[in-house]
């Protein structure tokens, strides 16, 4: 619903997820779940809508610096001298689109996954054994990284080892990074130090991530607690589950639902009888509407998981008093809960069906050839800008050089002038006839000492007593 004219002219430009946030006064509220709270709801949290429209937007972004970079590229061949090295890239006839994008990220997770399970890291940690949490973590970096970045830009082989690394360090796991490389094929310790700190970046350096699992076994408990409970079942019901959490990182339920309720989905898809057995106990049939609840919502949209940073500009204006505070809280009405609940196991079943390989090969050849080939270390293109930067720099090491020289006052120093800058003996800075020192303003020497200028020859009898 929108707000009207004179409301959306009146009302001062604000944040959009900041708007739920301020009461009428404009102070700040406590939120309706302490999930809302978290960076991760504030930061990572989108309306599907927008992640697909933010995903192709840095796709296209991407393909229009790499057809620049491209030409450019183009240019230096034709320029370069006849016999010189010349550079083998040609500019692509396609480009991948942002889908093909997700799809070559989501093969890179169940690479990730593979990379765990064979073991090999191992001696990377100490020997200890890797525990979930840090495949998990990684999982939710990699995905996170392509969010707002294009893999024309950064190959996912390059990032995944860099996001598998800071897991360990967030999870306290910490690898040794010269093991770690080592372990990985075609991995060097400077290829995950030189991005790091740029995945860190474009993670927000929101290293903390709450976990899907953890609200897993929180319903997993919760099924316990039931009456007729059977302990076997429920068992059962945590293992299965568990496996459609897996499938459930493949796809971008965590960036548009809460984890609350993914994890509910899970248990649901291993026991939908049991599950709803306890949803029927716990929700009502129908929740009482406030004045908020009744506006037009997407169907299955809770007020309480409603994602933050998508509220649009003209949301209906704040109401004062106790609606206000019912507004916050969410809609615990049964049928939109399973509304929601039926959305996320479709895509949770969707995601079991293993990729095409032979489609993915495709995908990532495509990436390959068309990636930005001012990043590549092969091309001219590259070659010139690290000429360009390092002239760059010898530019203003010089500059620097020069103005301390400039700005320099012998007169100011702390040991006074330099020996030869001033006095009777300016310019002079030999040892004198004597060999003795050098000359000082009194027609002395500055240090004495006989025989300076002939140390080390041998003695005789004449300079003996």
């Amino acid at each position: 619903m929108s707000a009207p004219a004179a409301a959306q002219s009146a009302a001062p430009a604000t944040h959009p997820h900041k708007k739920r946030r301020l009461d009428a006064n404009g102070r700040l509220k406590a939120t309706a779940t302490l999930y809302e709270a978290s960076s991760q709801y504030r930061r990572w949290t989108f309306q599907p809508e927008k992640l697909r429209a933010i995903r192709e937007v840095v796709n296209r972004r991407a393909v229009e610096a790499c057809k620049k970079n491209f030409e450019a590229e183009e240019e230096l061949r034709r320029k370069a001298p006849e016999g010189s090295t010349n550079s083998s890239i040609k500019t692509p006839e396609t480009f991948p689109s942002a889908a093909d994008e997700a799809q070559l990220v989501r093969h890179y997770i169940t690479s990730l996954r593979n990379l765990l399970a064979l073991g090999i890291l191992t001696d990377a940690s100490g020997g200890r054994p890797i525990p979930s949490v840090v495949e998990t973590i990684a999982i939710t970096y990699l995905k996170r990284f392509y969010i707002r970045t294009s893999c024309l830009e950064h190959h996912p082989r390059s990032v995944m080892p860099v996001c598998l690394f800071l897991a360990g360090k967030a999870a306290n796991h910490v690898f040794d990074i010269d093991r770690f490389a080592g372990s990985i094929d075609k991995l060097n310790k400077e290829d995950i130090s030189d991005i790091e700190y740029l995945v860190l970046q474009t993670l927000k350096f929101d290293l903390y991530v709450q976990r899907i699992g953890n609200a897993l076994h929180g319903w997993y408990l919760r099924l316990q607690q039931d009456p007729d409970r059977d302990l076997g079942r429920i068992d059962a019901i945590y293992s299965k589950a568990k496996g459609f959490f897996a499938a459930s990182q493949l796809s971008d339920l965590e960036f548009t639902e809460t984890i609350s309720t993914i994890s509910l989905a899970c248990m649901r898809l291993a026991d939908q009888e049991l599950v709803d057995r306890v949803i029927i106990s716990a929700y009502p049939e129908h929740a009482g509407k406030t004045r908020t609840e009744t506006s037009e919502k997407p169907e299955g949209q809770l007020d309480g998981d409603k994602p933050a940073g998508d509220t649009p500009d003209d949301a209906p204006p704040r109401m004062n008093g106790k609606h206000a505070e019912e507004e916050e809280g969410p809609i615990r009405s049964r049928s939109i809960l399973l509304a929601r609940l039926q959305h996320i196991q479709t895509v949770i079943r969707e995601n079991t069906t293993p990729l095409d390989v032979s489609k993915i090969k495709t995908i990532d050849k495509a990436v390959r050839a068309a990636q930005d080939p001012g990043r590549n270390k092969k091309s001219l293109l590259y070659q010139k800008r690290i000429q360009e930067r390092e002239i760059a720099i010898a530019e203003r090491r010089a500059a620097k050089i020069a103005k301390a020289k400039h700005e320099m006052d012998p007169g100011e120093m702390l040991f006074g002038p330099l020996v030869g800058q001033e006095g009777l003996h300016k310019n002079e800075h030999h040892m004198g006839e004597s060999g003795m020192g050098i000359p000082a303003e009194s027609g002395g020497l500055m240090f004495g000492g006989e025989g300076l200028r002939d140390v080390g020859m041998t003695l005789d009898d004449s300079d003996s007593d």
